[in-house]
Order: structure tokens, then sequence, then C-alpha cells
């Protein structure tokens, strides 16, 4: 299995546009060639907010990402709760607390990314730390703010990578507890998507047709990605 590796802050001009569209391993622009992409979110999990809460807030993160003007692609969330557990590459978008997390305690979460030739994405998992790290939604400067850390995870999702340099940014690699600068996209961040989604030939499903969970057997990966947000300290 592949393992996250921590990326070091460059220095570079905040002006200057940071973002970075993440390569598979023929070079080609990690991007979903499908107008909607359905996810799901298991609310559950060992943190103290309300489930509507983190429903909710998780819908507001993705939501960031499609109303950027201009960007042919919407993040769609699926309209009931889900049972699903970490089950990664089924074919099911899914957001989900980790109780019992595996990777560096220093990471607030982690997203899963799967394509095939050409660069084209066909699933993603985005797994939130909830055994090393404290979650609320009002910038508490105890709480990891669960809005500013999945704004930042929907980003890879779409495909973004990091955007080094640029700590206005919503890809920059790090936060701090009670953060909540990355809940707004960044002009940054704007451009990385209308880089990869400002057309008009995305495929658009009929109407009542779920692109959200594709069969397994349909997915034939090549890549698998793992992104991350790491925690620093605070200076104030």
């Amino acid at each position: 299995m592949l393992a996250p590796i921590l990326i070091s802050l460059a220095t570079l001009s905040p002006s200057a546009l940071a973002y970075e569209i993440k390569l598979n391993s023929d070079g080609d622009q990690l991007h979903w060639e499908q107008a909607e992409v359905v996810y799901e979110v298991n609310p559950s999990g060992a943190h103290d907010l309300d489930e509507d809460i983190v429903l909710h807030e998780t819908q507001a993160s993705a939501q960031a990402w499609s109303d950027v003007s201009g960007v042919q692609l919407d993040l769609v969330q699926y309209e009931n709760d889900s049972m699903r557990t970490k089950d990664l590459h089924d074919g099911v978008n899914l957001v989900f607390f980790d109780d019992e997390w595996t990777e560096s305690s220093t990471l607030l979460a982690v997203t899963y990314l799967w394509s095939i030739e050409g660069g084209e994405l066909t699933d993603f998992d985005i797994a939130i730390n909830s055994r090393d790290h404290d979650w609320g939604s009002e910038g508490d400067t105890r709480e990891n703010d669960l809005r500013n850390a999945l704004t930042h995870e929907f980003g890879h999702a779409m495909g973004l990578d990091h955007a080094e340099g640029n700590d206005e940014a919503t890809m920059a690699p790090s936060t701090t507890t009670g953060e909540l600068r990355k809940r707004d996209l960044a002009p940054d961040d704007i451009a990385a998507m209308r880089s990869l989604y400002a057309h008009d030939d995305l495929y658009r499903p009929p109407a009542g047709c779920s692109v959200g969970a594709l069969p397994l057997s349909a997915l034939t990966s090549t890549v698998w990605l793992p992104f991350f947000l790491i925690t620093r300290r605070r200076t104030n």
C-alpha cells in the first residue's frame, strides 16, 4: 500500500498563482469527464458534532467548488445518510470519519483517488481523522473546522494538488486549529478549477441516472493517489 508523503512549504509570492493539477504516471491531468459527481456521507463517528451539522458542512464544502463561475462540474450529495464504512475503491465516492486511523497522527484527513487511462477519475474517498483530532464547525481555536478541512479535500477530489507556497489558497497543504480561511476559495483555487472544467463538453447523464455508484467491475484502476491535510502549530 502506498503511504502519504509529507510535503513541505516552498516560498512563493502570494500574488502568483501556485496551483497544481495532479498528474498520473503518464503525465495526464486527473479530471472528471462527467458534469455531475455524486458522493455519499457517513456522518457517524467519534466526534462531538451533530450529524445534521456534519451533513450541512460537507455539502457547503463541496458547493464551494460547484459554485465557481464558468465551471461545468457539480458535486452532488446523496440525499440520504450513508451507513457505508471504510471500503476504499468500491465505486462509491464516500466521505467518512475514521475512528481507527492508521495514517500519521498529524494528518487531519486523506483523500484517495483512482483513475483510468487518460487521467479520468473514477472514484474518490475522503477519510477524516477522528482518532487524533477534535472537530468543530464554528472556528473554535481548540478544534479543527470541518468545513475548512473538507473544502480542501474536495479540491483534491476534483484533481487539484497542493498549492505550494500560497498560504491564502484553499489548497495550501497545512492548517491550524480554528482556521476558517480554506472555506472560501482563493483566486488560485478558482483558476485551478477553471483550467480543468471551464468547457461545455462534459458528459451529463439523463435525468434520474446516478453516476456516483459505478459497479466495481466497471472500474479499472491505473493509479491510486493519497492526498492529505497536515496540521501545524499555531503561531499566535
